[in-house]
């Protein structure tokens, strides 16, 4: 089941939370199928931009309930069957996934942040990436189509800092 695999996933993790913390989502009524860390957490640039991206996307998770797929978002079998499974896009999948699971419920949100790589921030700049990637996200809002938005992010990922 959901829970169990999960509990299975998180083991491997270094410190291991009671599994009430863990597992908050159990105690309430609304059953939830899909999940996400709170954040992320930046590795290969300064510290004060990994805590900046933490904190933003931590807000962004808890306010708007929209993780990206950098968070390790998670979906139990059912609910992806039940939206007939993710759009095979080059990007912004897992927004549109993301879109059609709050239909169902809402995320169970893990209480620590997962670690991912921050080399296309440190590729292209810090504030650089975080423009691009919300100019890409009012693209998609605004109903650009997919291919104009990959244009966009492959444009200004072959502008790269040297």
């Amino acid at each position: 089941d959901f829970d169990t695999l999960l509990a299975q996933a998180l083991q491997c993790q270094p410190q291991q939370q009671p599994q009430q913390q863990l597992f908050p989502w159990r105690l309430q009524q609304t059953p939830r199928c899909w999940g996400c860390f709170k954040s992320i957490q930046l590795t290969e640039v300064p510290q004060w931009q990994s805590w900046l991206t933490e904190q933003g996307v931590a807000l962004r998770t808890q306010l708007l309930r929209s993780p990206y797929g950098d968070q390790a978002i998670f979906v139990s079998r059912h609910a992806l069957q039940e939206l007939q499974g993710f759009a095979e896009w080059r990007m912004l999948e897992d927004v549109d996934l993301v879109k059609r699971l709050n239909k169902l419920s809402p995320p169970a949100i893990l209480p620590k942040p997962v670690v991912t790589s921050g080399r296309r921030y440190k590729a292209l700049g810090f504030w650089r990436t975080i423009i691009v990637n919300q100019a890409i996200m009012l693209g998609w809002s605004v109903g650009l189509q997919q291919d104009v938005l990959q244009g966009m992010y492959d444009a200004v990922g072959k502008g790269r800092r040297r």
